[in-house]
């Protein structure tokens, strides 16, 4: 995991730590988690981060391809969520007790991927959604996803947010 702290000379994932646990949220295999986060650099630093804990889903190499993805669709100026890193220790767990994610999160204590979370203002495109003007913006999803082969995009759940 030390090996995605480093991207290259010039790029380093964030690693942020949790402070606040928020919700379970309802879309997604990984089963992520909405927490408030300080950045590890600078403890100033709060942001919303949408958490994919490691798990037999979200593997070591799976978390790799999720943020090659990213990388890859940022360079090809697609919107997406900045990559960061969240370390979950035994201290952070504590703030899940009690939770619906304590297991999910005591199975997955380390380095996990995680986004900072952009908020309110996305649609998910889902069977018989109309794009209107974002069809463009849709297209140039779907080829991306066809280029890194997205295993979460099927046709009974596109999983697609515009």
């Amino acid at each position: 995991m030390q090996r995605l702290l480093e991207i290259s000379d010039t790029y380093q994932l964030p690693v942020y730590q949790p402070i606040r646990y928020i919700a379970k949220l309802s879309s997604g295999r990984t089963e992520p988690l909405l927490v408030t986060c300080l950045n590890v650099a600078d403890n100033n630093i709060r942001q919303e981060i949408v958490l994919k804990p490691t798990s037999n889903v979200m593997s070591y190499d799976a978390l790799c391809r999720e943020l090659l993805a990213s990388l890859i669709a940022k360079k090809l100026e697609i919107q997406v969520a900045e990559p960061v890193l969240v370390l979950l220790d035994a201290e952070s767990l504590k703030l899940f007790e009690g939770t619906d994610a304590y297991h999910q999160v005591k199975n997955a204590l380390g380095y996990n991927f995680g986004s900072i979370c952009l908020g309110d203002g996305y649609n998910e495109f889902v069977k018989g959604f109309s794009l209107h003007n974002k069809l463009y913006k849709a297209l140039q999803i779907f080829v991306f996803d066809i280029l890194i082969a997205n295993a979460d995009r099927r046709e009974d759940k596109q999983n697609l947010k515009t």
